[in-house]
């Protein structure tokens, strides 16, 4: 399921009459990662495809918008520069960000990072920035590609985390462009 069939409809909740999804954040708060993800960890998906309201704690402001892209902001961020269950979620530079493939245990906090994604794009804000095209293509489709001809344009050498692969592959290429060259 993608981006687009996820996000087809807002949902009213029949219980409380609202259509706002009020949340309070402690954006200083030393597990603010861990926080944001607890939240979605127990979302509901009714409460997920309501518009989200932010209170940031302690903090004056009424949310218009602003608080609520200040928070998407501030989670991706966090998403990127901060460790979750002691790992880091995504490696290599911005712009070609991808899991990392040494943290099998983090499997829910990735479904949770989409989930944010998803919020996110319903929110009118934008995703997780730094992320490989080919990550984000794989995210919004909802599954992998259906042949490696469908992904070979949205990969390239700066997606491979790993420092020794990656000068390796620098190699062959130079090599590759040497031989065709002559």
């Amino acid at each position: 399921m993608g981006i687009d069939d996820w996000a087809e409809n807002v949902l009213v909740d029949d219980d409380s009459g609202t259509n706002i999804t009020h949340w309070h954040v402690d954006r200083k708060a030393p597990d603010f990662l861990e926080s944001v993800l607890a939240e979605y960890e127990k979302a509901r998906e009714r409460v997920l495809r309501r518009p989200l309201e932010i209170v940031f704690d302690g903090e004056p402001g009424v949310d218009a918008g602003g608080l609520t892209r200040e928070f998407f902001h501030l989670a991706f961020e966090a998403v990127i520069s901060r460790t979750y269950k002691d790992c880091p979620m995504f490696e290599g530079k911005r712009g070609h960000l991808i899991p990392n493939v040494a943290t099998e245990h983090l499997a829910n906090g990735y479904k949770f990072v989409g989930m944010m994604i998803v919020h996110a794009a319903l929110n009118e804000c934008r995703g997780l920035p730094g992320l490989s095209p080919a990550v984000q293509h794989y995210i919004a489709q909802g599954d992998g590609p259906a042949s490696i001809d469908d992904m070979v344009h949205l990969a390239t050498i700066d997606d491979v985390a790993d420092t020794g692969l990656k000068s390796l592959l620098l190699k062959v290429k130079v090599c590759s462009f040497k031989i065709n060259n002559e």
